[in-house]
């Protein structure tokens, strides 16, 4: 059991290693992507970041399963339910997306940074006076043929009792600029009932 046990924690290490390696490649690659005018610098940031989730997705073993076809979504508004942030990465390797995470993130070491290069919307939800620049922000990376990940529920959940009330900022974009929508949700551990494709 010492043996299995020794092999085990390895393994962890290997993967903190490998995911900290990755992160600095990609820090690296966003860094790059930045330079040039802002919507095409966008459109390299959101290839960039679906490498990065990609690569996430294999460190981690992620075995993802979808159903639905979402290759031809471009340039809407990606709606889901919000269970932690492994989230993130799930979407970000499936597709080519602008993130919009909450201001606070911002402070955090080292992700704060990491994020930032990555141009997101940031989004402070105790400043409603701000929503209506967040909402023209969105509108605009829309516009742009830019797709969107947004949680309308403002919040991560377990989503045992339910999905929270949306927000309606995100949906306020979309009309305005008579762009996609296209709503999601994300479960673990679950096999689907429905045909996967």
């Amino acid at each position: 059991s010492g043996d299995v046990f020794s092999m085990a924690t390895i393994r962890r290490i290997y993967k903190v290693w490998l995911f900290w390696g990755w992160m600095l490649i990609i820090w690296g690659a966003l860094a790059l992507a930045n330079f040039g005018s802002f919507w095409k610098a966008q459109r390299r940031i959101g290839k960039v970041s679906q490498i990065w989730g990609k690569g996430l997705v294999r460190i981690f073993g992620i075995k993802i399963k979808l159903v639905g076809d979402i290759n031809s979504f471009r340039g809407g508004l990606l709606v889901s339910n919000h269970t932690g942030y492994i989230d993130i990465v799930v979407y970000a390797a499936l597709l080519s997306l602008r993130f919009a995470p909450k201001r606070s993130i911002q402070k955090w070491p080292f992700i704060g940074w990491f994020v930032g290069t990555g141009r997101p919307i940031w989004i402070d939800r105790f400043s409603p006076r701000k929503s209506k620049l967040v909402a023209k922000q969105f509108q605009e990376t829309m516009d742009n043929n830019i797709s969107l990940l947004v949680f309308p529920e403002g919040t991560s959940t377990s989503g045992v009792d339910g999905i929270l009330e949306f927000k309606s900022t995100p949906f306020e974009a979309v009309i305005a600029g008579n762009n996609w929508l296209l709503p999601a949700i994300i479960r673990y551990g679950e096999t689907p009932r429905s045909e996967e494709h």
